[in-house]
């Protein structure tokens, strides 16, 4: 939230995420887990709109 600078966050975020990666995800896909993405799906309603911060988001498991 500051922009400060957070010791060794590369390594604590990649750690973290290779232990929390979902099963249902493909590992393979990962050569490093320094990564993160979302696939998004928009309703037809929301078309058009714009996303701003404080908007609120979910993230639902894959299949």
């Amino acid at each position: 939230m500051t922009g400060e600078a957070y010791p060794d966050f590369q390594k604590i975020f990649a750690a973290k995420r290779k232990e929390t990666l979902p099963g249902w995800v493909a590992a393979s896909r990962f050569n490093h887990f320094y990564r993160l993405s979302v696939n998004t799906r928009i309703p037809a309603s929301s078309a058009g709109n714009i996303l701003q911060v404080g908007d609120e988001v979910q993230i639902l498991e894959g299949n």
